[in-house]
């Protein structure tokens, strides 16, 4: 076979050259520069983190910061202290606590009789405030006012 087949029974000269490099590798000048450059990767790993996280950390100051800035734009009112609209008026009906006075009406009850129609609104009708049926034909004020009928006297609205 080695007739048919010189180059097998023949050693290469490059066969030494792998020797070489092995050599090389393992020599303590090599061995140096691979601990240089696993000492710049660490340094490369740890500068980013460090850089990494102090980006975040200022990140996470400006959102607070724009979070407060959108509150203060959207929700003013919480900004101020409450007010109350309606100082002298305990039902919230439109008549202060005098007027209610005078009128005998509920300082509680935005709708003393119960008809459907807040006691302002049977000032401003002119209906009694105290009788669920002004005009006393069985159908209450607010819902003859609700179908179109007038709520003191016969007849539609």
């Amino acid at each position: 076979m080695e007739q048919m087949y010189p180059q097998l029974s023949q050693q290469p000269e490059e066969q030494t050259q792998p020797e070489a490099l092995v050599s090389d590798i393992l020599s303590p000048r090599v061995g140096k520069s691979r601990k240089w450059i696993w000492l710049i990767v660490i340094l490369c790993l740890v500068i980013a983190i460090i850089v990494g996280g102090w980006k975040y950390l200022e990140y996470r100051k400006e959102a607070k910061e724009i979070k407060e800035d959108i509150v203060q734009l959207i929700e003013p009112e919480l900004a101020k202290p409450a007010v109350d609209p309606y100082p002298n008026d305990t039902d919230r009906d439109g008549l202060t606590n005098e007027e209610e006075e005078a009128m005998g009406t509920s300082l509680t009850d935005f709708d003393t009789d119960g008809d459907g129609l807040s006691d302002i609104t049977e000032k401003t009708w002119g209906t009694d405030p105290l009788n669920t049926d002004t005009d006393g034909d069985g159908y209450g004020d607010g819902y003859e006012i609700l179908k179109g009928y007038n709520p003191n006297g016969p007849g539609s609205l």
